[in-house]
C-alpha cells in the first residue's frame, strides 16, 4: 500500500472545466491575484507595500526557508521572532525585537490551526505594522467563524498543499491604499506539464509500485538529470525551473498560475474536503494521543480549522520518516531546513521543532483502511526504534 502525503490528482481533473475565477470566500474578491507559487504571491505582495532596503520585516523563526528567501528577493531585510510551544506568535518576543525600521509583522497558521487573531490585528494598530497573514498551510480554516486570510494587511496562499493542482498560489490585498502590481504573466508550458507528470505519476504509484519503479528508472531519473542540464543552460537560451526549487528566481515572479490548477480548485467540493480532513485528523489523534515517544503539537480539534496534517514529535524522526517511506507511507517535515540567515541557538524550541516534527497525512484522498494502516505501521516503527535503543545502550 502506498499512502501520498499531499492529494494527487487522476487524470479526470485535466479535462475538467471551469470558470476562470475561484467563487468561495476570500478568494473571490476583486484584489485577488494569482500566481504559480505561494512565495511568488509573498514577493509580489512584499513589493507593493513599497518598503525601503533598510526597513524590516518580522518573521517567524519556524519557517519554510523559501518565504524567507522571496522577502529578501523582494529587497527588504528580515528579523526573527519566537513562536510558543502551542505554535502561536509570542507578542512579548515580538514587543521586543520591534524598533524603527520594523514596518511589517509576518504571521503563519501552522497545519491549518489559526494564530491568535483579535490579538495580533489589535498589535499591528498599536504598533502601526502591516500584517501579512501567511495562510498558505489554512486553505478553507476559519478563526471564530470568520475565514483566514481576511484579516491580513495582505494574505498569502498557496494551493498545491491542500489541493491536487500542480501549481497555485494566491495574493489577496485587503487594505485599502496598498499599490497593486496587477502584471502576471502565463505560467511556461514546461514548468505546468513537469509538474503534471510528476503528480501523475504520485497517481500511479498508489495503485501499482511495481510499474512506479520501472518508470522510475526509465523515465523519472533520466528527465530528473535533462531537467538539471537545462536549468544550467546560459543567460538568453531556454531554461525552466521546477516550482518546488529551494532558491527564489526573480525573473520568474511575476509567473501566474495555470489554467488547470484554476480549473480543479474551482471544482473541489470545499466541504467534503473540509470534512474528511477534521474525520482523518480525528481518527489518526484518538489513536495516538497516548502513545509512547511521541508528543503532539495539538489535542483537540477545534471547530473551523481545517487540518493539513496531523504533526508530531519523535526523537528518532528521521529514522522514523525512512522506515515508513519504505512501507509505502509519504510523510513530510516542515522547516527541516530554516533560512541560512536564522540564528537557530537564540531558538531551542524551534530548533527542536525542526529536528523532530513530522507531518502524517490525513488528506482527503485517504480512507479509513490507510489510516489504520499508518497507525499500525507507525507502532510497529515505534517499538522497533525502542528496542534497537536499547540494544545501542546495553552494546555501548
Amino acid at each position: 500500500m502506498y499512502i501520498p502525503a499531499f492529494p494527487t490528482f487522476s487524470l479526470f481533473d485535466l479535462f475538467q472545466g471551469g470558470e476562470n475565477q475561484i467563487n468561495f470566500p476570500p478568494l473571490n474578491t476583486a484584489n485577488t491575484y494569482y500566481y504559480f507559487r505561494g512565495a511568488n504571491a509573498i514577493f509580489n505582495g512584499i513589493k507593493m507595500l513599497n518598503l525601503d532596503s533598510e526597513e524590516n520585516i518580522l518573521m517567524p523563526a519556524y519557517h519554510d526557508g523559501m518565504e524567507v528567501e522571496a522577502i529578501l528577493a523582494a529587497g527588504v531585510k528580515v528579523k526573527f521572532y519566537n513562536v510558543t510551544e502551542k505554535l502561536e506568535v509570542d507578542l512579548d518576543d515580538i514587543n521586543r525585537r520591534i524598533d524603527g525600521k520594523t514596518k511589517v509583522l509576518f504571521i503563519a497558521h501552522y497545519f491549518g490551526f489559526p494564530q491568535p487573531l483579535p490579538d495580533i490585528k489589535k498589535f499591528c494598530e498599536e504598533k502601526r505594522l502591516y500584517l501579512i497573514e501567511n495562510c498558505s498551510q489554512a486553505l478553507y480554516s476559519r478563526f471564530q467563524d470568520r475565514l483566514l486570510g481576511r484579516l491580513g494587511d495582505i494574505s498569502i496562499f498557496s494551493f498545491h498543499k491542500s489541493l491536487p493542482t500542480p501549481d497555485g498560489g494566491a495574493l489577496i490585498v485587503n487594505r485599502d491604499g496598498v499599490r497593486i502590481i496587477t502584471t502576471v504573466e502565463k505560467p511556461r508550458f514546461l514548468m505546468v506539464a513537469r509538474e503534471v507528470a510528476l503528480i501523475l505519476l504520485e497517481r500511479l504509484r498508489t495503485f501499482s509500485e511495481e510499474c512506479f519503479q520501472m518508470l522510475d528508472w526509465t523515465f523519472i531519473k533520466p528527465t530528473n538529470f535533462l531537467w538539471r542540464v537545462l536549468k544550467r543552460t546560459p543567460k538568453g537560451s531556454f531554461m525552466v525551473r521546477a516550482s518546488m526549487t529551494s532558491d527564489f528566481d526573480t525573473k520568474q515572479a511575476l509567473m501566474g498560475m495555470s489554467e488547470l490548477s484554476m480549473r480543479i480548485i474551482k471544482k473541489a467540493d470545499v466541504r467534503d474536503i473540509i470534512n474528511k480532513r477534521r474525520d482523518n485528523f480525528q481518527f489518526l489523534l484518538a489513536r495516538l494521543n497516548n502513545t509512547p515517544s511521541i508528543r503532539l503539537f495539538y489535542r483537540t480539534l477545534p471547530m473551523g480549522v481545517c487540518p493539513l496534517f496531523l504533526p508530531i514529535l519523535v526523537d528518532n524522526r528521521d529514522r522514523l520518516h525512512n522506515r515508513l517511506k519504505e512501507r509505502g507511507i509519504e510523510t513530510f517535515v516542515f522547516g527541516r531546513e530554516p533560512h541560512p540567515s536564522l540564528p537557530k541557538s537564540q531558538f531551542p524550541f524551534v530548533e527542536m521543532c525542526s529536528n523532530q516534527n513530522l507531518c502524517l497525512p490525513i488528506h482527503q484522498d485517504l480512507e479509513r483502511t490507510h489510516l489504520a494502516y499508518i497507525i499500525r505501521m507507525i507502532k510497529v516503527e515505534m517499538e522497533s526504534v525502542g528496542k534497537l535503543e536499547v540494544d545501542e545502550l546495553l552494546s555501548s
